[in-house]
């Protein structure tokens, strides 16, 4: 348990791909940052804190080569010197001193078509942007909240948000969040996933608002680039079911996600319509809705 708080080509070219990586956001609520973080699969800067749940955080993530995927050439050396695995032209000024105009204006030429091909990757390929938040008062709030009846355990059955995409996100698992009410009505909240084969604890504060049903991050300073974090209790029967908004601005980006809890594991046909419709309601599609699949380990452990 962990807690959270071939041609020769001319130098310099190498071959593409051996030195780039890939990163898997997780999500976790907001990853926190984010993010997802925190949390829980990609806090991807994300709804998580820390992991990437939004992931983020958030709210968490890992990264590594894509050689694997590609394949690594083979390394061959020679007279003329390895680059990336293809032999080279230009290993060394004395290789150099060899070379004749025709050679020297073909690395010009190769030079450029690679600059050209970089360019034109970068205007097919841009940064994706993230759809915006809603406005807080375009965001319905659970009338005559209820603080008391609110708290205990909630599964997390369906979860969506503008930086979760179906085809990242892989197999999402079920985690649970256990509301805990203190005496100056604020909550401890603590949210616990199947994360590599262990069970993780992410621990948090929701100080409430003058709104009821409405919180904001405690202790925010601690969360390196969250500017703000604010939870909005949507809709709830205190008993069955509870949809709840998240909305993150960390390092200048916002981000929010919403969920759907239920006391227990089981989605009805109901609340899953129920949950789409307020999912698209607040601008998301189809490609950012997530349910969970369900799971024993570590979120029915007392």
């Amino acid at each position: 348990m962990s807690t959270l708080s071939g041609s020769t080509l001319p130098c310099p070219f190498r071959e593409p791909g051996n030195n780039t990586q890939s990163v898997v956001v997780r999500h976790s609520l907001l990853t926190s940052g984010a993010g997802r973080g925190a949390s829980m699969h990609r806090p991807r800067a994300g709804l998580g804190l820390s992991r990437g749940s939004w992931r983020s955080e958030d709210s968490s993530s890992t990264s590594g080569t894509t050689a694997h995927i590609r394949g690594q050439p083979e390394r061959r050396e020679g007279p003329q010197g390895v680059c990336g695995g293809t032999p080279c032209l230009c290993q060394s000024s004395r290789s150099a001193s060899f070379l004749g105009p025709e050679i020297m204006a073909l690395g010009l030429l190769w030079l450029g078509f690679t600059l050209l091909g970089a360019l034109q990757t970068q205007a097919r390929d841009p940064a994706p942007k993230l759809i915006p938040a809603p406005p807080l008062d375009r965001v319905p709030l659970q009338p005559d909240f209820k603080d008391d009846q609110f708290q205990g355990k909630w599964y997390v059955v369906g979860v969506a948000g503008n930086a979760f995409k179906k085809e990242e996100q892989g197999q999402f698992t079920m985690y649970t969040t256990t509301y805990e009410l203190k005496e100056d009505h604020s909550y401890n909240v603590t949210s616990i996933l199947l994360r590599d084969q262990n069970c993780d604890h992410w621990i948090r504060t929701f100080i409430p608002s003058s709104q009821p049903g409405q919180f904001n991050l405690g202790d925010i300073k601690r969360y390196f680039g969250v500017q703000s974090y604010i939870v909005r209790v949507a809709d709830t029967d205190y008993n069955q079911f509870a949809i709840v908004f998240f909305r993150k601005v960390y390092k200048n980006q916002e981000y929010f996600k919403t969920t759907l809890y239920r006391r227990t594991k089981e989605l009805t046909p109901e609340l899953r319509e129920k949950f789409i419709s307020f999912a698209k309601s607040l601008g998301l599609t189809d490609d950012h809705i997530i349910f969970p699949v369900p799971i024993d380990q570590c979120i029915d452990e007392e």
